[in-house]
């Protein structure tokens, strides 16, 4: 039985080789001749039936000629033009708030009162006091300017007055602080502030935000080799959620990165319907140019190996190609029919399921056919059939490097300049996009010990 496989193995690899170093396998589309579904009931030990499952899938696509405008990609986080903490200053109670979290605000609007006895009783002592001095430092600027108090007591009423204005424009303050007010147009965003609750309980922390969300702001960085495409004043598209907006660009850092080779780039977002919200990433395309035509290859065609991109042209197989494709395989089997590793154990009826191209045992022949005593050549030329019919239907691939660059949406567009074979791709071109080679190691591995 493992010899049997052996030779399954090897019948698979010469076929590989055979169709050149790209994959082999079914038409496009996934034909169903690929993939034996068509007789549940086919006994498995029909040739025919063998040759079918062990077919490899293959579908390709074409290369497409499309004008699309060449854009650089990029991601950022946005932020609000203006945004800040509202803290509460002074001891009292919160007596009203007018405003919850999520509540747009204009410029002044209060958001929340703090009742604070105190603090009002320390700005009518100040108030009066600091009356009292000017009142003091006026009779003491008339008695100097006539000569009859010296400097020293001019200068200590002067440094009361003042002291009593400090002391009066900070429980102005302190009062003032007692009013939560917006200090501009904005929407906001926490308000942890609860009516009846001590003003202590938020000094951990700033129980209000509020953001100006209506212009919100960012930067991104871009490769200098594409610096001489941005300027102040473009636009920019920018992506999040499913939806889309404008940016515009506002200013270009005059300093290169030396350990990444890019420019920051600043930019503003209109957001005046509030669809973009503060401190989320956004996707952004940024135009490189005119639009122009470019050659497109289907998704799923590119190969990396390391850093280097290929892609399989498909093509049809010649009839000189085909000859000498079944010529190749036969004499593959030969040898191994020569070293008794090919037909053996007749006995079997384990090892004869497992042989594809020897095994004469057939529902659909008579049996006469299957007589052992049949001659070789007629055997040969049996073999000979079922591979044709096979080969003529597998689809050959080359293998070619390319030249590409990644667009914004993800696809892969050739460069305008090509080297070797990969000069031959145009519009229309066939490309292999599902195949042996996009199998990983262990797929491999596991469709090679089924057969």
């Amino acid at each position: 039985m493992k010899k049997h496989r052996n030779v399954m193995a090897l019948f698979l690899v010469s076929l590989l080789m055979a169709t050149s170093q790209g994959c082999t396998g079914g038409q496009k589309g996934g034909d169903s001749k690929f993939n034996d579904s068509k007789n549940g009931s086919q006994d498995l030990n029909d040739d025919t039936t063998e040759l079918e499952r062990s077919r490899i899938p293959v579908q390709t696509d074409k290369v497409v000629l499309r004008n699309i405008q060449n854009t650089y990609r990029a991601s950022s986080v946005l932020q609000a033009e203006r945004d800040v903490e509202i803290l509460v200053k002074e001891e009292g109670t919160i007596s009203s708030v007018n405003f919850l979290a999520g509540d747009q605000v204009k410029a002044g609007q209060v958001i929340a009162k703090i009742s604070a006895p105190v603090v009002n009783s320390r700005l009518n002592k100040a108030k009066l006091n600091y009356a009292d001095k000017q009142r003091h430092f006026k009779a003491s600027q008339e008695l100097f300017d006539k000569k009859h108090i010296a400097r020293d007591r001019f200068e200590e009423s002067r440094i009361e007055l003042e002291s009593a204005k400090i002391s009066f424009q900070d429980a102005e303050r302190a009062v003032a602080n007692l009013t939560l007010k917006a200090p501009f147009d904005g929407q906001i965003v926490n308000n942890y502030l609860q009516v009846g609750a001590h003003s202590s309980t938020y000094t951990s922390t700033a129980p209000v935000r509020i953001v100006a969300d209506k212009n919100l702001k960012s930067t991104f960085s871009i490769p200098i080799f594409h610096l001489n495409a941005i300027s102040v004043g473009m636009n920019l598209r920018i992506l999040t959620r499913g939806i889309s907006g404008s940016a515009v660009v506002t200013r270009l850092s005059p300093i290169v990165d030396k350990d990444t080779g890019t420019v920051l780039i600043y930019f503003d977002v209109g957001n005046s319907a509030g669809q973009f919200l503060s401190g989320e990433r956004v996707s952004l395309e940024v135009p490189l140019g005119e639009a122009s035509e470019r050659l497109i290859l289907p998704e799923n065609s590119v190969i990396f190996e390391g850093d280097r991109p290929y892609v399989y042209i498909a093509r049809k197989t010649t009839p000189e190609e085909l000859e000498k494709d079944i010529k190749n395989l036969m004499g593959d089997l030969s040898e191994e029919a020569d070293k008794g590793d090919f037909g053996q154990n007749e006995n079997s009826e384990e090892s004869n399921q497992k042989v594809i191209i020897e095994d004469t045992k057939n529902k659909n022949v008579d049996e006469k056919t299957a007589d052992k005593s049949e001659s070789p050549e007629v055997k040969q030329q049996e073999r000979r059939e079922k591979l044709r019919k096979y080969l003529v239907e597998v689809p050959r691939a080359r293998k070619i490097p390319v030249a590409i660059e990644q667009m914004a949406n993800g696809e892969y567009a050739l460069k305008s300049t090509q080297e070797g074979e990969a000069k031959d791709l145009k519009d229309g071109s066939e490309i292999v996009v599902i195949g042996l080679y996009h199998m990983a190691d262990d797929a491999k591995l596991k469709l090679l010990d089924n057969l």
